[in-house]
C-alpha cells in the first residue's frame, strides 16, 4: 500500500509540472514596438533582442521581410538553449540583417578637393591616441553606394599599407592617427554620395559558453565589419538551413572551439572567406555557395572534422589558396579532416580574358593546400583549372584520397604532393601539366610509369576522356546558380 501511495504521488507531481507551449514571435524593426507583447503579426516587437529575451526551448522567432535591412546583429546569450525536439528557431523569411549605417556628413570635416576627416568615427574601436587596432583595421571597409571598398586589403591574406591622405582618389578611404579620411567628386555633396560604414560586428553570434538546440532559417546578413555568422564556445546541435553572408569585413561563416553545426543551403559571396573553421570545431555542409571571396574560400584550421557535400565553388580570379587545410595550432598528435562529396571547384568560371602568361600564373597558383597532419577525402570532386598540393609535412603526415573525380580545366593544373603525404586515388580522370607523388613527378607521357611506381589510379585516365564512368561532380544535385 505504501508502494501504490508513493507511486500516486508521483505521478500527481508530474500532472501538476506546467508544460511550455511554444509560442510564435514576431518582428518587424519598421512596424514594431519592443513594448509589445511579440506574440501577433500585427503588434510585432521592434527588436530581434527583445524576441530574444523571452523566448524558451519551442519558440519561434519569426522576421518580417521588410524594405530596409535590419540594423541589427543577433546575439546569442550564454545558456539560451532548446530542448531536443523543441529548438529554438530564428527563421527570417528572407529578410535582411546589415552592419552598416550611414555617414552624417556633418561629423566630417572638409579639407578641400574632395577630401573630408572625421577624428572621431567609432571612437569606442578607434580610440583617439591610441595605437590602431591593426586587426580591426584589416577588416574595415566603407561602402559607396553599396560597393564595397576595402583599399585592397583583408583580414587572411593581402594588407597593403593605407595610403596617405593626399594621396588619395575619388572613391577611396584612409586611416592615420588623426582619423578617417574620404576623398569625393569634389564637384558634389558629401551627403549625396550614399556612402555608408560598419559599426557592427558579427551578423549572428552565439555565446562563448553553452548553446544547444537551435536552427536559423532563411536569413541574410551583410557588411558586418567581422563575420557574417560567428559560431563560438559549446555551440552544439545548431542547424542553419537557406543562409546569406554577402561581403562581411571576415569570415561568411566561422564556427570554433568546441561547436557542433549542420549547414544546409548557405551562400557566402564577398567575404574574407567563405567559410574559416578553427580549433576544435566540426561542420557538416551541403548545399553551400562559394563564391569571388577574397583570401579563402575554404580555411579550415585546427583539429575539427568537417564535411561539404553537394556544393560548389567559384574562386575569384584574384585568389590564388582556393582552399587550404591545415592542423596548424592543434594539440599533439590531432589534425584537421575534410571530406568532400560531390562538389565542383571552378576556376574557369568567369569570362573574363587573360593572356596567355596570366591565365598559366592563375593555373599554377589555384590550389587546394593542404599542411600539416590532414586527412583529406574527396569523391565525385570536379577540379577545374585548380591544382592540389601538400606542403609543411611537420608535425605529421597528410593523408589525401581522390576518387570518382575530374581534374583538368583551361589551365592544365598540377598535383604536387610531398614525399611523405599518403596518397590513395582511383577512378579519376586527370589532364594535367605534371603529378609529383612519392618525391617522384611525372608527366602526361609517364602515366604507365606512375601506375606502376604508385600502384593508384589502375582505373583511370589521363588525357583521355571518360567513357561510361561515373566521374566529377553530378551537376543535377549542386545548388543552382543565378548569372552563370
Amino acid at each position: 500500500m505504501k508502494t501504490d501511495l508513493k507511486l500516486m504521488a508521483g505521478l500527481l507531481c508530474v500532472i501538476m509540472v506546467p508544460v511550455s507551449v511554444a509560442r510564435d514571435l514576431f518582428v518587424n524593426h519598421e512596424q514594431g514596438s519592443d513594448a509589445s507583447e511579440g506574440v501577433s503579426a500585427d503588434a510585432p516587437f521592434q527588436t530581434i533582442k527583445a524576441a530574444l529575451k523571452i523566448c524558451a526551448p519551442g519558440d519561434v522567432i519569426h522576421l518580417a521581410k521588410t524594405v530596409t535591412p535590419y540594423h541589427e546583429g543577433i546575439e546569442i546569450a550564454d545558456n539560451q538553449s532548446g530542448l531536443p525536439g523543441q529548438p529554438i528557431t530564428i527563421d527570417g523569411h528572407g529578410a535582411t540583417l546589415s552592419g552598416c549605417t550611414s555617414l552624417r556628413a556633418a561629423e566630417w570635416t572638409e579639407l578641400g578637393d574632395g577630401l573630408y576627416r572625421n577624428a572621431r568615427l567609432l571612437p569606442d574601436l578607434f580610440p583617439s591616441g591610441q595605437p590602431v587596432n591593426e586587426a580591426l583595421m584589416r577588416r574595415f571597409f566603407f561602402l559607396f553606394n553599396g560597393r564595397m571598398v576595402r583599399m585592397g586589403r583583408n583580414a587572411k591574406g593581402d594588407c597593403p599599407p593605407l595610403p596617405k591622405p593626399a594621396d588619395l582618389k575619388a572613391g577611396e578611404w584612409t586611416h592615420d592617427q588623426d582619423g578617417f579620411y574620404l576623398k569625393i567628386d569634389p564637384s558634389r555633396e558629401l551627403s549625396g554620395e550614399g556612402i555608408e560604414y560598419p559599426d557592427l560586428g558579427n551578423g549572428l553570434r552565439t555565446s562563448d559558453g553553452r548553446c544547444e538546440y537551435l536552427v536559423v532559417r532563411n536569413l541574410n546578413v551583410t557588411h558586418f565589419y567581422a563575420d557574417g555568422f560567428n559560431i563560438n564556445g559549446s555551440t552544439l546541435h545548431t542547424r542553419f538551413e537557406n543562409i546569406e553572408a554577402i561581403e562581411c569585413g571576415d569570415d561568411g561563416m566561422s564556427a570554433h572551439t568546441a561547436s557542433r553545426i549542420e549547414v544546409d543551403g548557405f551562400v557566402s559571396r564577398g567575404n574574407t572567406t567563405g567559410i574559416c573553421h578553427v580549433q576544435g570545431s566540426h561542420s557538416s555542409s551541403r548545399r553551400l555557395l562559394l563564391e569571388n571571396n577574397c583570401a579563402f574560400e575554404v580555411l579550415l584550421v585546427g583539429s575539427g572534422v568537417h564535411e561539404i557535400k553537394d556544393s560548389v565553388i567559384l574562386p575569384n580570379r584574384r585568389l590564388t589558396r582556393v582552399m587550404r587545410l591545415s592542423s596548424e595550432g592543434a594539440e599533439a598528435g590531432k589534425g584537421c579532416s575534410l571530406n568532400m562529396e560531390n562538389v565542383l571547384v571552378n576556376g574557369d568560371h568567369t569570362n573574363e580574358v587573360h593572356d596567355e602568361e596570366e591565365s598559366r600564373r592563375l593555373g599554377h597558383e589555384f590550389t587546394v593546400e593542404i599542411l600539416g597532419k590532414c586527412q583529406w577525402s574527396a569523391r565525385r570532386l570536379t577540379l577545374r583549372s585548380v591544382g592540389l598540393t601538400s606542403k609543411w609535412s611537420a608535425p605529421g603526415v597528410s593523408e589525401v584520397s581522390l576518387f570518382q573525380s575530374i581534374v583538368g580545366g583551361q589551365v592544365k593544373p598540377e598535383i604536387n604532393l610531398l614525399a611523405q603525404t599518403i596518397w590513395e586515388a582511383n577512378d579519376n580522370s586527370y589532364d594535367l601539366a605534371g603529378i609529383a607523388v612519392g618525391g617522384i613527378r611525372y608527366t602526361p607521357a609517364q602515366w604507365e610509369d606512375y601506375r606502376r611506381a604508385t600502384g593508384q589510379d589502375q582505373e583511370s585516365s589521363w588525357g583521355v576522356p571518360s567513357v561510361g564512368k561515373s566521374r566529377g561532380a553530378d551537376l543535377s544535385k549542386l545548388p543552382v546558380i543565378s548569372g552563370n
